[in-house]
């Protein structure tokens, strides 16, 4: 039975813009009628599939001249273009490194840094304009198709103009800063529909481990969802071009409707499909040696030959693998090429695979360490590759965890999943990747010896005070349920007969905010330290919790003040975490308009 929507008429477009393959999906959600997501299935150049090339020709003055399956046009080969391809890893954290390509030396084998490099972006283009560009072409080209495919599509998409929703998956890793870069783009990229000032509200994130959740859910067999029992454990591989994610939810709840549980902060390698293809360049240049055909043209070839064949149907070592890449007069049995075709042996093919594949298996097993974990969701363009399934099979399904594939194919598994993501509220709790707090005063009495030059302010109470102490609200990974409040007290003195509060929320990315820093948030010149960054400012009008309180005075200064005590809360709501300052009158509570935190940190 299809799922029914109960809020007001949205529609909602969804992006997969994916190292090699990027792909969109819309869902008109109306109200009391049954949720279909549809995804696109016609683009330019590429009529009759879901995905297209994560592409785009630019010419010398920065502008683009063709876009995903348009920049493969033989017409476009003898004009001065330069493609711009797997751009998306121009945006990954510094941090997430690539996989070790396995060496051989003589008959050792061992493992050696990779000398991956990303591809240069175009001159006179950067980054930013090469999302902008390709968010407006993906944009465009879904409105007309669903102009053209729907009935009354061309109203219905007028009409939805100012409800409008943008869902953008990304990788787990991915946090505050790339999804700041994500949201200058959409701005950038001039869609008509995303403002400056309602982008907060527009565009919405989902990882991307998520969004395929939602997509396995939807196109799991029911004679696979034996798994799907209340209190039973699954992890998520989301097997994709350049990462994977591995993420652990457990089931809360399967009537009436399945609710899950995510039970700790998901993992992202740099593991992905692209990593395998340079794995193969190398490999197969060094088979090349000094031959002829080890030139930049034929390489280029064969590594593409690799990408199409070879790199999807691998899956044993005791095979040999054809390489179709040029015609039958070019020859060189020495080093395996006979009438245009390079043979690779299966144990040269594994060597491309299997850094990738122990990355893969090494972030399964630390996930699922001591989880209980009965299944494993495999999804994703590079979760399709049958030695993947067989490792992972191998590896885990000895000791009881099985893995299960969905049955329609993964490769839209994001962009579906992520149009899903919006339409449907399954996840019930979900593990924060920052810890969060509020920068507080301390007393100048008992901190005076850790104050550095930072700046001391006499306080309403009469009392000497040091700003830019750390207090934690909620701790990095911890699990919140939805509707849980997590709150934390604070006082604060109010002066001037002025009782409106302005209060910043702060995140911080590492271990413990309490011992960095010695317990501080910011320097002595009232800077925050690195790891530290504002979240969100909530803002409360205290005036009626102040009118029930007695003024008092100052003794130093002898003027009047009132001493205020309320809660910073937040609140975990499906899809939004929330933050909110709560007081108490005469034993009723209160509650100011809440600040939605951005998704980049749960």
């Amino acid at each position: 039975m299809s799922d029914i929507w109960r809020g007001s008429e949205t529609l909602v477009l969804a992006l997969d813009i994916g190292t090699t393959q990027s792909a969109a999906s819309i869902v008109h959600l109306v109200p009391n009628m049954p949720i279909k997501v549809r995804v696109v299935n016609r683009w330019p150049g590429s009529p009759d599939s879901s995905k297209i090339p994560t592409s785009i020709l630019y010419d010398d003055q920065g502008k683009a001249r063709a876009i995903g399956a348009e920049t493969k046009d033989e017409a476009l080969e003898d004009q001065d273009l330069t493609e711009c391809k797997w751009f998306k890893l121009h945006v990954h954290p510094a941090a997430m490194q690539p996989p070790p390509i396995r060496a051989t030396s003589g008959n050792a084998t061992g493992h050696t840094r990779s000398p991956f490099e990303i591809p240069p972006l175009p001159t006179n283009v950067t980054v930013e304009q090469v999302y902008s560009d390709f968010i407006q072409y993906l944009f465009n080209n879904a409105k007309t198709w669903f102009e053209t495919n729907a009935p009354d599509g061309e109203e219905i998409w007028r009409r939805n103009l100012q409800s409008f929703k943008l869902v953008i998956a990304h990788p787990n890793s991915w946090g505050m800063r790339e999804q700041a870069f994500l949201k200058r783009a959409v701005k950038k990229s001039g869609i008509c529909v995303i403002a400056s000032d309602t982008a907060a509200n527009q565009v919405v994130f989902v990882t991307e481990s998520e969004a395929s959740v939602h997509f396995s859910l939807a196109y799991t067999g029911d004679e696979k969802k034996g798994w799907l029992s209340p209190g039973s454990t699954f992890a998520v591989v989301d097997a994709g071009g350049s990462t994977v994610d591995v993420c652990v939810y457990a089931v809360k709840e399967t009537s009436p409707k399945l609710l899950l549980r995510e039970f700790k902060t998901s993992d992202c390698t740099q593991s992905g499909a692209i990593f395998i293809s340079r794995a193969a360049e190398s490999i197969i240049k060094e088979k090349l040696g000094e031959s002829k055909y080890n030139t930049p043209e034929f390489v280029a070839a064969m590594v593409a030959g690799f990408d199409t064949k070879t790199k999807i149907a691998f899956d044993s070592v005791e095979d040999n693998y054809i390489i179709k890449f040029g015609f039958d007069r070019d020859m060189d049995k020495a080093v395996g090429i006979s009438r245009g075709r390079l043979t690779l042996t299966g144990a040269e093919v594994k060597r491309a695979f299997d850094p990738c594949v122990d990355m893969v298996i090494e972030s399964v097993r630390d996930q699922i360490s001591g989880m209980h974990v009965k299944s494993i969701l495999l999804v994703g363009g590079f979760g399709e590759s049958p030695y993947l399934r067989r490792r992972l099979r191998e590896t885990f399904e000895r000791s009881g965890a099985k893995v299960i594939t969905a049955d329609e194919p993964t490769k839209k598994a994001v962009a579906e999943g992520g149009a899903l993501f919006f339409s449907k509220d399954n996840i019930v709790a979900r593990a924060t990747r920052f810890e969060f707090g509020i920068s507080t005063i301390r007393d100048y009495e008992e901190w005076k010896h850790q104050r550095g030059n930072r700046h001391v302010s006499l306080r309403g109470s009469g009392r000497w005070s040091i700003s830019g102490g750390w207090s934690t609200i909620v701790k990095n990974r911890a699990i919140i349920d939805t509707d849980q409040v997590l709150r934390q007290s604070f006082h604060n003195d109010f002066r001037n007969g002025d009782y409106m509060l302005y209060e910043d929320l702060l995140s911080y990315s590492g271990r413990d905010g309490n011992t960095a820093y010695g317990g501080w948030c910011t320097n002595t010149d009232s800077k925050l330290h690195p790891n530290f960054a504002k979240v969100c400012t909530i803002k409360a009008d205290l005036s009626k919790l102040a009118a029930t309180e007695h003024l008092k005075i100052n003794p130093v200064t002898n003027e009047t003040y009132k001493n205020l005590i309320f809660d910073v809360c937040l609140v975990f709501g499906g899809t939004s975490l929330r933050a909110e300052i709560r007081w108490m009158i005469k034993g009723v509570e209160h509650r100011s308009e809440a600040s939605v935190v951005p998704s980049s940190f749960f």
